[in-house]
């Protein structure tokens, strides 16, 4: 499978990040890297929430 990589600057915990981001179809995808030390919390259902806070 190929995709388009994009290369884009995220707000997280209140300061710009630079990251790649992988494109498939319309949905990108966030890395799992940048999810280190923070906690997920998703409403599977359509308009559920996404939460994602950073943990310590």
């Amino acid at each position: 499978m190929t995709f388009d990589v994009h290369d884009v600057t995220v707000l997280w915990d209140g300061q710009p990040r630079h990251i790649k981001a992988d494109a498939t179809g319309s949905t990108p995808l966030v890395g799992m890297l940048l999810l280190d030390q923070h906690s997920l919390n998703i409403e599977v259902e359509r308009g559920g929430r996404v939460v994602i806070e950073a943990r310590g």
